[in-house]
């Protein structure tokens, strides 16, 4: 049984049999209803941290990555030269960062501060300050919906393994409000899409584990 027809069934399995189609209706739409509310407000939430901070600069994982993003879109380059961290991330950043260069070329005169991309920060004794503070915001804001999207996947992992919609919308209000995965979600680094390869890997694999625990 694939994704698509598992998301389905969240919608129209009810767990108690004996429900009224009246009630299974309610409990459908609540559901649904609930479920939409807890994506949303961990968007938000997400969403109201992408500036913090800013010019400031804590991470230092974040200038790093974002030049080797720069990198490839000022050279044209495809290879990254950085593997520090597995490429996919820079790949997935680096449409935004195309689109802010081919707007600052359209848009603005002259080789402007605001026009060059390639100097995310400034670097002191004691912090980084941001030179491109809207570089570093659009990188953010697409780590914003890589974060949203490992929400998404841990409900429909907590929907496969429970079949039980008050322990997807608990897992969903968890994992909306976990701290770390706030952090993480705010920031341009490569974790969360760390997080949402693992959480799609054990989603993919559960249905082979199951049917080879039910043969043996």
């Amino acid at each position: 049984m694939d994704l698509t027809s598992e998301i389905g069934q969240i919608a129209h399995i009810v767990p108690l049999a004996s429900s009224s189609p009246t009630k299974s209706v309610l409990i459908r739409r609540g559901f649904a209803v609930g479920a939409a509310l807890i994506v949303l407000l961990g968007l938000l939430i997400r969403l109201s941290a992408v500036g913090a901070a800013l010019p400031y600069v804590g991470h230092p994982d974040e200038p790093r990555n974002l030049r080797n993003v720069q990198a490839m879109v000022l050279n044209a380059d495809a290879n990254p030269h950085a593997f520090r961290y597995p490429s996919l991330w820079y790949y997935i950043q680096a449409p935004g960062q195309l689109g802010l260069k081919l707007y600052r070329d359209a848009v603005l005169e002259g080789d402007s501060k605001q026009r060059r991309l390639g100097r995310v920060v400034e670097q002191s004794a004691a912090n980084a300050i941001a030179s491109d503070e809207t570089s570093i915001e659009i990188a953010r804001l697409i780590n914003v919906f890589i974060g949203v999207a490992v929400l998404m996947a841990g409900m429909l992992l907590a929907w496969r393994l429970s079949r039980n919609r008050y322990a997807v919308l608990l897992t969903g209000i968890i994992l909306a409000l976990n701290p770390i995965l706030l952090r993480n979600s705010s920031l341009a680094t490569p974790d969360m899409l760390a997080a949402l390869m693992t959480t799609l890997a054990v989603l993919l694999i559960l249905p082979v584990v199951t049917k080879a625990g039910m043969r043996q």
